[in-house]
This record gives C-alpha cells, sequence and structure tokens, in this order.
C-alpha cells in the first residue's frame, strides 16, 4: 500500500498512470526521501542532490 497527499502533484501523476514503481529503501538511506516529503516538485528539483542514473523499464 502507498499513500500519498492528494495535494501532492505526484498523487496527480500516480493516479492518471497506468503503473507506479515505488523504491524500497534501507533504514540508512533516509537523507533520499527528504526532498520528496516536502517541497513539490513544480518549485523544485528534487532530484538536484540525489544521485540517479537512467535505468530500463521492466514491465
Amino acid at each position: 500500500m502507498v499513500w500519498l497527499p492528494a495535494a501532492n502533484r505526484t498523487y496527480e501523476v500516480a493516479h492518471r498512470a497506468e503503473r507506479l514503481a515505488v523504491p524500497l529503501l534501507r533504514r540508512d538511506q533516509d537523507r533520499l526521501t527528504r526532498p520528496f516529503g516536502g517541497e513539490n516538485g513544480e518549485r523544485i528539483d528534487e532530484f538536484t542532490d540525489v544521485p540517479w542514473h537512467r535505468g530500463r523499464a521492466v514491465h
């Protein structure tokens, strides 16, 4: 089960999506969640301080 606040843009995107991927993190990776829990992505780039790379989509 995934809970998303209805006021968050992620909710709108997830609601329209056919699929939704949710990464599972270890307890020591909690700093990765901080940018995503507050400000809306329309106002800030949530991925600025998070190392990431484009991956292959798996269906």
